[in-house]
């Protein structure tokens, strides 16, 4: 879907639309109790009406915030450079 072109994108939402409007779905979550999804289609539509873009999150960032505990070599450079504490003899 990611690669449809804006003309297909705005045919298949036409279809979407003219099974149930944006008004009967918010009405159908409300019935529901389905508050997380209301929040979030009133905060999509504030957030259109104020112009504000649609803002993905880059998924290599959540990569590189995970590497230093998955690369081997990172953790025993570390466990090389930072002393571990000696056992303590008893007497």
């Amino acid at each position: 879907m990611k690669h449809i072109s804006r003309n297909a994108a705005y045919m298949i939402l036409r279809q979407f639309d003219s099974i149930v409007s944006p008004a009967e779905i918010y009405a159908w979550c409300w019935e529901h109790k389905k508050v997380e999804l209301m929040v979030g289609m009133r905060e999509y539509v504030w957030n259109r009406l104020e112009g504000r873009p649609f803002v993905a999150e880059n998924p290599a960032k959540a990569v590189e915030a995970s590497a230093l505990t998955q690369d081997e070599r990172l953790q025993t450079a570390i466990k090389q450079l930072i002393p571990q504490p000696s056992a303590k003899t008893v007497m």
